[in-house]
């Protein structure tokens, strides 16, 4: 809700301005990368699609204020506040 993370279009926590990242999101990031590859492998689905299909759950679920990485009517990213 202070706007120093976000959900990035690939499902990952992403930094977002100047401030000092904030304690855990390598972690955070590792952790997800490891269920993105096991569903990936058990489904035989690629790694970037399910990423970008749990991008697109962890957006929706965020709460108001998360800066997110969002799909615009033109087909590219960019940042918006939820």
């Amino acid at each position: 809700t202070k706007g120093a993370i976000g959900e990035n279009r690939m499902g990952l926590v992403e930094q977002r301005g100047r401030a000092a990242p904030p304690e855990g999101i390598d972690s955070e990031n590792s952790d997800r990368m490891t269920i993105y590859r096991a569903i990936a492998e058990k489904n035989g689905a690629s790694l970037e699609d399910v990423q970008k299909l749990y991008a697109q759950r962890l957006q929706s679920d965020a709460s108001a204020g998360t800066p997110i990485e969002a799909l615009t009517s033109s087909n590219s990213y960019e940042w918006k506040v939820k």
